[in-house]
């Protein structure tokens, strides 16, 4: 997982899991500046059940399943 800036910079930081694993949280380094940001997460991130963003524990793998990402994105704005 990462941050990236506008310029496609990564974001310094640390994240932490807590909550029996439930809660992801992202404390960057420098202060926020105003902008667009992106979350990426690598689709190999798995649970202990081997569950992960292309192939979840409830998918019916008779079924076509789409091409799996190389990485998911999200993006958020910081004003």
């Amino acid at each position: 997982m990462r941050i990236v800036d506008e310029g496609n910079n990564e974001v310094r930081g640390v994240f932490h899991v807590s909550n029996y694993e439930t809660v992801l949280t992202f404390v960057p380094g420098e202060e926020w500046k105003p902008g667009s940001y992106v979350l990426e997460i690598e689709p190999r991130l798995e649970d202990l059940a081997g569950n992960n963003l292309n192939h979840l524990f409830d998918t019916d793998l008779d079924q076509k399943q789409p091409a799996p990402k190389t990485v998911f994105r999200k993006s958020f704005r910081v004003n």
